[in-house]
C-alpha cells in the first residue's frame, strides 16, 4: 500500500490515477471531507497533516510514502518517524512542482 499526500491536488491526483493503473494500492490523504474524485478502489483518509501523530491508524500496511511538501509541510519529519514506527521503508518527497510523475511512480516502487 502506497499513501499519497496532496492525494486531491494537482500533483497528487495524477499520481493517484498513475499508482492505481500500475495495480499498486493506494490510500490517499486529503484535505477536508469532500469528494475528492479518486479511482475506484482507492482509500481515501481526510486527516490533518499538521499533526502527524494522529497518523497512525492510516499508516497500518503502508509501505511507501509519497510526501509532497505543500500537503505536508512542516510536520514531514514526524510523520516519517512515525511511519518508520509503523513499518514503512520507502518514502518519496516531491522537491519541486515539476517533478515528473512517471518517476515518482518508479521511486515509488509501483507493483507492474
Amino acid at each position: 500500500m502506497i499513501l499519497v499526500t496532496g492525494a486531491a491536488g494537482t500533483i497528487g491526483r495524477p499520481l493517484v490515477g498513475l499508482l492505481v493503473n500500475e495495480g499498486a494500492g493506494v490510500r490517499a490523504v486529503i484535505c477536508g471531507t469532500g469528494p475528492a474524485s479518486l479511482p475506484e478502489g482507492v482509500k481515501a483518509v481526510a486527516a490533518d497533516l499538521s499533526c502527524p501523530e494522529t497518523a497512525g491508524p492510516w499508516l497500518a500496511g503502508v509501505t511507501a510514502l509519497f510526501l509532497h511538501p505543500r500537503a505536508v509541510g512542516l510536520a514531514a519529519g514526524g510523520l516519517l518517524a512515525l511511519a518508520r514506527e509503523w513499518g514503512c521503508s520507502g518514502w518519496q518527497r516531491c522537491r519541486r512542482q515539476t517533478s515528473t510523475i512517471p518517476g515518482a511512480v518508479s521511486r515509488a516502487g509501483a507493483a507492474r
